[in-house]
């Protein structure tokens, strides 16, 4: 095991450890072929999440990332750090909040002395498609990388997840119809490239990699771009059902959402949708750098699926 108590050993930070991208990087980390003291930070050390953490040999501490205090508990004697915020769509002002709460992170960690910062970021669609498109959850986090490396000293790697696998099992699964088939339905066109990946298996692969590389300091994390017609036939295939793909028009979904999330997210939702289809995720970037220096590829559709055959089952029961 990678993850260890020596003093040798460098000690890295995880905030989020007892969620999806946090908990991918503890196990990526605990994969590793090098050794890192794991500092594995959470809310409640006291649920089962974090107790598996302390199982694999992470030392787990109970901290609030949104507060002064918290972060400077967090990172304090830290080599390397891996920060992340969570986009919270029920306030008006989610990205001024969110940003203040990765500036917190990140002004904590250089601070501390870390050496390198790995940041949950994502892409400015704005800027890279010359203002085509814009999406503020996206530019916000492309705003908090652009204020990391403004600061000088500390080496910031910038690991951009890619549209999460498990929202096709839960927010935006297939639905079940009177004649017994299922469709999927996304403001999306049927050849919408996405860049899908399986945050909780290989998100972390990403992460360690990249700084473990030293290279790279911009890392798009997903395997490869499919389509929703793809998508569909991955789940027929997997599931033996009638599975298809119907696009709902934006204004439609922006209703959908507005009632069921309120009118922020929805606003949100359907922007990133809309750049999605004219511009894409990522903006057209290829994913091929990203993807060489994984010493294990990440999983692709069928394999996200054939790992999943509980959620899959239960979806098309």
């Amino acid at each position: 095991m990678a993850i260890t108590k020596a003093l040798t050993a460098p000690l890295f930070t995880v905030v989020g450890a007892t969620g999806g991208q946090g908990g991918s990087v503890v196990r990526a980390l605990q994969a590793s072929s090098l050794q890192y003291r794991v500092r594995a930070i959470t809310r409640d050390a006291s649920k089962p999440a974090a107790n598996a953490l302390k199982e694999l040999g992470c030392d787990v501490l109970e901290a609030d990332v949104k507060t002064a205090d918290g972060v400077k508990k967090a990172f304090d004697g830290a080599d390397i750090g891996f920060a992340m915020t969570l986009t919270d769509f029920t306030s008006p002002d989610f990205a001024e909040k969110e940003y203040a709460e990765a500036v917190l992170q990140i002004d904590a960690a250089k601070a501390a002395g870390v050496k390198t910062l790995v940041w949950s970021g994502m892409p400015h669609i704005s800027n890279i498609s010359g203002g085509k498109q814009s999406v503020a959850h996206f530019e916000n986090k492309a705003n908090v990388t652009t204020y990391a490396r403004s600061l000088g000293g500390l080496k910031v790697i910038d690991v951009q997840p890619g549209t999460f696998f498990s929202n096709f099992l839960r927010h935006n699964a297939p639905r079940k119809l009177e004649d017994g088939s299922f469709v999927l339905t996304m403001a999306a066109n049927p050849d919408t490239k996405l860049p899908v990946i399986d945050i909780d298996a290989d998100y972390g692969k990403y992460v360690i990699s990249a700084l473990e590389n030293g290279s790279v300091d911009t890392v798009l994390a997903a395997p490869e771009y499919i389509t929703p017609t793809q998508v569909v036939e991955a789940f027929a295939k997997a599931s033996g059902k009638n599975v298809s793909f119907t696009c709902v028009p934006d204004e439609q979904l922006q209703a959908i959402l507005t009632k069921v999330r309120g009118e922020v997210p929805a606003v949100n939702m359907v922007a990133m949708f809309r750049a999605v289809r004219e511009v894409g995720y990522y903006v057209g970037a290829d994913l091929a750098p990203s993807n060489k220096i994984l010493s294990t590829p990440a999983r692709k559709i069928d394999e996200m699926l054939a790992a999943n055959p509980k959620g899959v089952a239960e979806l098309f029961a």
